[in-house]
């Protein structure tokens, strides 16, 4: 990556210095009344920066008093290693383990919420596992959450089970995957909470920064990370299929109402903004993505190699400040494909923006408070989380069934695996919990099958999607 550093934006340990950080996010933030147009220039945002950074402090004390047992509720699908985790109040969430991913996750989270845009509570933290202290985040599970794909599918054939505020959230999705790059998005990932037998609401799970793509990227309906693309079905990523179904007239997108919230968040404080990114930052880009940097160096070398790290806090400055402008050109492009010049200029002002979102922080500040008080304030420490698994193992399968990483030739296969499992072998003689040691079984296990059944090109592709099925994670569990 180019390391172009310009006096403000020395590196220190990896990443830009946090100094520096804030000096170049202060210097573009001082004509952020002139850039942003009059939008909201004369709106105070300080009660409500004051309202969310309460919320932020009130959920890290939260976090703090939780105690967490394993949840008979456990999730087997995906990559990433998986815990679920039930807290003393018997709330479920979901812990990831590794730092994929944790800054980028984090960064959508507190954005999201600053400007009224939920999606699940998030934490990067550790977890002691069969006696071994794990890094990953740790996400609140939402009850009753449903994939939203089925409603889709109904919607096309006329029948839209999602309300007009649903609808908000998933065209909000688009704005603020836009400014915080968050692109790497498929159907699957957005979740549904159900009222009187709708959609009532629409979150986004699996939220990333995908740095890399910057000044590669752009806000339309076709846009796609090419990390996707080139291994699902096209008509699933993106934001095509919510516009498609606006230009069928099979549903109504609140164009009004989301270009309003785009001139809000264009005329905030850049600073407010531009500190969401600098952990990420600091950890020199590597943990904003949901692959690593190395692993991008060997996904899209091209656009790793052209990236400058001293230019990304100006350009996403930039782009947040521009953002009523370029929502307008992705607006106006869908109507004409529509044939329509319909205004969306008439949308609720600051002041009923900043109130809705004030009320909603409020809200979470008062849900917040009530659980404190239900939480004893000096709780035992926590106990190990003891479950058929191995982080150890897991990173050895990670590594073994990266898809770039398995021969095609199967004599070659068996190789790599008989190695793989000489490692885990090794690995279960030294393991001191018995419950590890079967996690750790199960993984030779998978790989001996594999040993006996060579994978073709196709299943090779599809190895990379179930790791974490391989841990059943649960003590009774066969």
């Amino acid at each position: 990556m180019k390391r172009a550093e310009p006096d403000i934006m020395k590196r220190r340990s990896g990443g830009i210095s946090r100094r520096g950080f804030l000096a170049c996010a202060g210097a573009l933030g001082a004509f952020a009344a002139l850039s942003s147009k009059g939008c909201a220039a004369d709106y105070d945002y300080s009660p409500l920066i004051a309202l969310w950074r309460r919320r932020q402090a009130l959920e890290a004390r939260h976090l703090k008093l939780l105690r967490f047992t394993l949840s008979p509720n456990q999730i087997s699908a995906g990559t990433i290693l998986k815990l679920g985790l039930r807290d003393q109040g018997g709330e479920d969430w979901i812990f990831k383990v590794g730092p994929v991913a944790c800054c980028g996750a984090r960064t959508v989270y507190e954005l999201g919420t600053l400007f009224g845009w939920e999606t699940p509570e998030i934490h990067h933290t550790s977890v002691v596992v069969n006696g071994k202290s794990v890094r990953g985040t740790l996400q609140r599970l939402v009850p009753d959450a449903q994939r939203i794909v089925g409603f889709v599918k109904q919607t096309r054939r006329g029948i839209d089970r999602l309300t007009p505020r649903a609808w908000r959230d998933l065209l909000e999705s688009q704005l603020f995957g836009w400014i915080s790059v968050n692109h790497h998005l498929h159907i699957m990932q957005f979740i549904g909470t159900m009222s009187a037998g709708r959609v009532a609401r629409v979150q986004r799970i699996d939220n990333t920064v995908e740095w890399y793509l910057v000044g590669h990227d752009r806000l339309d309906e076709s846009f796609m990370t090419p990390i996707l693309a080139v291994r699902m079905e096209h008509h699933l990523l993106g934001y095509g299929w919510m516009w498609d179904l606006f230009r069928r007239g099979l549903t109504q997108l609140p164009l009004a109402e989301v270009y309003a919230l785009a001139c809000f968040i264009a005329a905030a404080p850049d600073e407010i903004y531009a500190e969401r990114f600098a952990r990420g930052i600091d950890n020199d880009f590597d943990r904003f993505a949901n692959v690593s940097t190395k692993v991008l160096r060997e996904l899209v070398p091209d656009l790793v190699e052209a990236f400058d790290t001293a230019a990304f806090v100006p350009t996403m400055v930039a782009r947040k400040k521009e953002l009523p402008e370029a929502i307008a050109a992705l607006f106006e492009t869908e109507l004409a494909k529509l044939g329509q010049r319909a205004g969306f200029h008439d949308g609720p002002s600051p002041h009923e923006i900043g109130e809705r979102i004030g009320h909603g922080l409020e809200e979470r500040i008062a849900e917040l408070d009530a659980r404190l008080g239900r939480l004893d304030p000096g709780p035992p420490p926590q106990q190990s989380i003891n479950a058929v698994t191995s982080v150890e193992a897991y990173g050895i399968i990670s590594q073994v069934l990266a898809s770039s990483n398995i021969p095609k030739s199967a004599r070659k296969q068996r190789e790599l695996f008989s190695e793989a499992i000489a490692s885990l072998v090794d690995l279960a003689q030294h393991a001191h919990n018995p419950l590890e040691t079967r996690g750790i079984e199960h993984a030779v296990a998978h790989l001996e099958g594999l040993i006996e059944k060579p994978l073709s090109e196709v299943e090779a592709r599809v190895q990379v999607c179930c790791h974490n099925a391989i841990f059943p994670v649960l003590p009774g569990s066969s």
